[in-house]
């Protein structure tokens, strides 16, 4: 039986490979939790605890048995530290250290990435997942199938089946900015339409220089986390009917079978998007077809003919004839003109008579065609991904010309109501304003298709959950706070639009 030494405090935190034994104290090992999280696991009755940190420098980990107290101090005090750091450091969305992602050996042997393990007869103290932390979805199903149990006997081979085959094969805690929080999504449904949504509106990003920061800060090699450059993903075709495309589908399965490997290995955070997301998004988004050969190849545009594709996609095909003008000027360009924000100009097409054209089919857009699922795709993240997004739609110079000249009341009312247009500022609106704009277009929608719908129906629609996938720890608990968020759409007592 292995006898693991008990330490009486965790800092400072040694790495354990000869040729590292980097020293790490709070503020480094903070730093470190931010990149990819630590381990930390509890034995039953708190009698003991075992923290470990995978090393950034050599990406081997070390493990230290702590007295359950002093285990469950340790993450109070990082979650401290790590808030602390988001203060100084301004990041975008607060990284608050209280979920949990599963990692196992067993999960390992399950995904054919490791051989089977041996029976140990003496397991001694058993670890599992402390209480306070909360699994994402896919976790919660890994558990719900094999809850993570790992006995002091077995914890030698488990760390050594992680620092030789390089695969995390214990659970982290990590804080809510982890990628795995978006990665793991693409494991809850398997459908073309669903992966292409995770792909563009979590997934896909190009360079900044935050990834060159990012690094930099962790890790002195020159590992490039992000080999996607702003030109290259420009010429992707990437919205919301990609899935359509053939290059997609060939593709997929492929893309499924290369999550497993990259998802556990244990620089997952450093290297997923150059192994995974943007080798595949290359195979996928690739505009390598005109436009007559992408509408031959699309499905749904070849029911063109039978349904009309007005009717599908909810666009204008009456003036087919005329396509996207040559000297165009992109909704990123115009965003900037104006000083306005993608749902500033967004609104000045649906409302108020601005002509606008969809590159993707070369065509007029309408307000009919801002389903949840588009607006989704054109206004999430900061402006200056706004920008990226918004380039899909298109303007007539002489059009805007003459919008200004015509229209300087609208144009001003906008301006006024959309947040400081700065293009090295995040956008004003938080993750909640964002999802209940998505939740409200999504819940309007239906009752326009049903308006005796109710409420509790609404709730429990297939599309208005995807309306909010990716945002669900901002969205309400109670029947009451979704009241309030449908306010205006729905008759409180009755759950029905006012005026149906």
């Amino acid at each position: 039986m292995v006898d693991m030494k008990t330490h009486n405090s965790l800092f400072p935190f040694n790495c354990e490979n000869k040729e590292c034994q980097k020293e790490y104290d709070l503020d480094q090992f903070s730093d470190v939790v931010l990149l990819w999280g630590y381990i930390y696991l509890i034995a039953e009755e708190y009698e003991a605890g075992i923290v470990g940190l995978t090393c950034p420098e050599c990406r081997k980990t070390t493990l230290k048995k702590l007295p359950g107290y002093m285990a469950m101090q340790s993450l109070i005090v990082l979650r401290k530290k790590c808030l602390d750091k988001y203060q100084e450091k301004a990041y975008i969305l607060k990284p608050e250290l209280k979920h949990c992602i599963y990692f196992s050996a067993h999960h390992l042997v399950a995904s054919n990435l490791i051989d089977a393990l041996p029976r140990l007869k003496d397991k001694g103290i058993e670890y599992s997942i402390p209480s306070e932390l909360e699994l994402n979805e896919y976790s919660e199903t890994l558990r719900a199938k094999n809850p993570f149990v790992v006995s002091e006997n077995e914890i030698p081979l488990i760390l050594e089946i992680e620092n030789e085959n390089g695969f995390k094969s214990f659970p982290r805690a990590v804080p809510s900015t982890s990628i795995y929080m978006n990665l793991d999504k693409l494991y809850l449904d398997n459908e073309y339409e669903y992966i292409n949504l995770i792909l563009n509106r979590d997934l896909i990003r190009p360079n900044t220089q935050e990834d060159v920061d990012h690094i930099s800060e962790y890790n002195s090699s020159p590992v490039k986390t992000n080999d996607l450059s702003l030109d290259e993903f420009n010429g992707f075709q990437c919205n919301h009917l990609s899935w359509k495309r053939k290059s997609f589908q060939n593709n997929l399965d492929d893309f499924l079978s290369a999550i497993p490997a990259v998802r556990n290995s244990i620089d997952c955070e450093l290297t997923y998007r150059n192994q995974l997301i943007n080798k595949y998004a290359r195979k996928f988004y690739y505009q390598t077809r005109t436009i007559e050969e992408q509408k031959f190849e699309n499905k749904e545009l070849q029911e063109i003919e039978a349904f009309g594709l007005e009717k599908i996609i909810g666009v204008d095909f009456s003036e087919m004839d005329s396509p996207v003008p040559i000297n165009s000027m992109h909704g990123g360009q115009l965003m900037e003109k104006w000083e306005m924000d993608a749902f500033s100009i967004i609104d000045l097409i649906k409302h108020n008579g601005l002509v606008a054209y969809d590159s993707v089919y070369s065509v007029h857009i309408n307000k009919d065609s801002f389903h949840p699922a588009l607006v989704a795709e054109l206004t999430t993240g900061d402006l200056e991904q706004q920008k990226v997004s918004m380039q899909r739609l298109r303007f007539d110079p002489s059009n805007v010309k003459n919008y200004e000249q015509h229209h300087p009341e609208i144009l001003t009312a906008a301006t006024l109501k959309a947040p400081q247009f700065n293009i090295n500022a995040p956008s004003e609106k938080t993750p909640k304003e964002m999802a209940i704009e998505l939740c409200r277009a999504a819940a309007q929608k239906l009752v326009d298709q049903s308006p005796e719908i109710t409420l509790p129906a609404i709730l429990k629609n297939h599309e208005f959950k995807k309306s909010y996938r990716g945002k669900e720890d901002h969205i309400p608990t109670s029947d009451s706070g979704w009241r309030n968020w449908l306010k205006g759409i729905y008759n409180s007592q009755k759950g029905r639009k006012k005026g149906s």
